[in-house]
């Protein structure tokens, strides 16, 4: 009886664990790379339109393409005190990426302004 309730709980946390996708996980943050986002003088800002409804994952396959490294899709928060007060194409939009990495590519990315 007591083996059967074992087999069960395992059972019920292999089907739990198996059903989150990976878009839910959040990588972990002890290396990541953030770049402030300006109006039209990023380095994608020719190939992407920053108010794309898909940004994110063209970004994400843009970086891929000039870097050769798969990342996880990257991620925008706007961040009020990084916003410029002018809207010329140099100024901060107040917009924040954040990406991670694995170890040893950073150089790639910081190349792009990744800091």
């Amino acid at each position: 009886m007591k083996f059967g309730r074992m087999l069960f709980f395992a059972a019920a946390m292999l089907m739990i664990g198996s059903s989150c996708k990976k878009s839910e996980q959040i990588p972990s943050l002890d290396h990541s790379l953030q770049f402030s986002e300006t109006y039209c003088n990023d380095p994608w800002s020719n190939d992407i339109q920053r108010t794309d409804p898909d940004f994110l994952k063209k970004l994400d396959a843009w970086l891929e393409a000039k870097t050769g490294i798969t990342i996880p899709e990257p991620q925008l928060k706007f961040h009020p005190g990084n916003a410029g007060t002018c809207s010329a194409c140099t100024c901060k939009t107040g917009n924040v990426l954040t990406i991670w990495l694995p170890k040893g590519v950073d150089a790639k990315f910081t190349a792009l302004g990744f800091k």
